[in-house]
């Protein structure tokens, strides 16, 4: 992969079937926020105040999280693993 310049960057890439939620880093910068990778955590901020950390787990960043519909109905997202 090439960045501006010419200068290489080496990256690796997955391809796998989804089984759980997927934030969108693009989406939360498109929202004026700033997302901050480490080794450890990855911190989303907004005007400079941290908004909230996700800890990095294996090779993910994850966090608890619960989706709730803005009609205040159940969620129809649910993990593969759910008992309905």
């Amino acid at each position: 992969m090439l960045e501006p310049g010419g200068k290489s960057i080496k990256s690796i890439f997955q391809v796998a079937d989804v089984t759980r939620a997927l934030y969108s880093v693009s989406k939360i910068c498109d929202d004026g926020c700033e997302v901050y990778f480490t080794a450890t955590e990855a911190v989303i901020t907004n005007d400079g105040k941290v908004v909230t950390r996700f800890a990095r787990e294996g090779g993910l960043y994850c966090a608890e999280m619960e989706i709730k519909p803005d009609n205040g109905e159940t969620s129809p997202f649910v993990r593969p693993d759910a008992h309905a």
